[in-house]
């Protein structure tokens, strides 16, 4: 070493232990620093409410089972037609059962990690669901249902449900796939949509106008009415005929009386005026068979006109029926003349 460093060195070493104490002592006095803490990046703005969503589709195989075949079938139709109803997801087109995918990949009945793996990239999808429905007790079934994600652990769910639920349209049914679909894709689909039944539709009817009544027609009472009114009728003017002549013939056998020499009787000898006396008894007989028989056919017709009551209303009351037949007529004819006898019962 060289003897000018060897008798600096002590020189150096007290300068070195100087400069820190001096700069200790230009610091000023003060509250102690501490390191500055590290910034924190806001997070991201939520999504705007009108962003697209996104749609994820799920493949939804037939359901196997052993002994329960109604309800693996009603179920697997349910799910698809529960799937199909919300809006965040969409139903995959394979609609094969499991039995038969299993048995082309030549996989157990039961499929393992590869062989699910194996069904996702034959389909080309990311979600397959899948499952069994068996019998558990005399009256219930449990459905066991698997989601396979790919790259994501298998999700698994159970429902036990009554076996009489075998129809897809049934509530109770649709309850029981909502409570799975909700356990295997964390929602659930919308209620329902029950359609309610139409109200039967009335139809105010039209104030139908009051019918005339149907014509009844003619009565055979009306009918032998005026038949006998016309008889009548007819009867009375040949009784006027025949008055009209016995007047003639009285006429002139008073002028064949009152002449000079007539006998007191013209019959004893019988003599050309007895045949006008004999003709002019003759007229008279026949003037009061004519005008009684008139009178008594007019008579009666009258009477069965007046108690026709075909022509009233249908509910006539009986006692006017029965009042109406308490007349009785009773025309009689004699040689010196006709009469009509009308009789009531009161």
């Amino acid at each position: 070493m060289n003897p000018t460093r060897r008798s600096l060195a002590p020189f150096a070493l007290l300068l070195g232990l100087a400069l820190p104490a001096t700069a200790s002592a230009q610091t000023p006095l003060g509250p102690a620093t501490t390191q500055p803490a590290p910034q924190v990046r806001p997070a991201p703005p939520p999504a705007a409410s009108g962003s697209a969503t996104t749609v994820r589709t799920v493949h939804v195989l037939g359901f196997d089972s052993d002994n329960a075949d109604d309800q693996v079938e009603a179920l697997t139709t349910t799910l698809r037609t529960r799937v199909r109803a919300m809006s965040n997801w969409t139903l995959g087109g394979v609609s094969t059962s499991l039995s038969m995918v299993t048995a082309a990949l030549k996989c157990p009945q039961r499929p393992d990690t590869a062989c699910t793996q194996r069904m996702g990239d034959e389909f080309k999808a990311d979600r397959v669901m899948y499952g069994w429905v068996n019998r558990t007790s005399p009256r219930e079934v449990t459905a066991e249902v698997h989601l396979w994600v790919r790259g994501d652990r298998e999700i698994v769910a159970n429902e036990t449900y009554p076996d009489t639920l075998t129809d897809a349209k049934d509530p109770k049914l649709q309850a029981v796939a909502d409570r799975l679909l909700e356990k295997l894709l964390g929602e659930r689909p919308p209620p329902p949509v029950v359609a309610r039944p139409k109200e039967p539709v009335i139809e105010k009817k039209k104030e139908e106008e009051p019918k005339p009544p149907p014509s009844r027609g003619v009565s055979a009472r009306t009918v032998i009415g005026w038949s006998l009114i016309g008889l009548g009728a007819g009867a009375g003017i040949f009784g006027a005929v025949e008055g009209v002549r016995f007047l003639s013939l009285q006429s002139d056998n008073k002028d064949d009386a009152a002449a000079p020499g007539a006998p007191a009787d013209f019959c004893n000898p019988r003599r050309p005026q007895c045949d006008k006396l004999e003709d002019a008894k003759t007229a008279r007989t026949l003037e009061f068979i004519g005008i009684g028989a008139g009178v008594a056919l007019v008579g009666t017709g009258v009477i069965l006109l007046l108690t026709d009551h075909s022509k009233e209303a249908p509910r006539e009351s009986a006692a006017s029926k029965s009042s109406a037949r308490k007349w009785q007529v009773a025309p009689s004819v004699g040689p010196r003349g006709g009469s009509v006898n009308l009789n009531m019962a009161w």
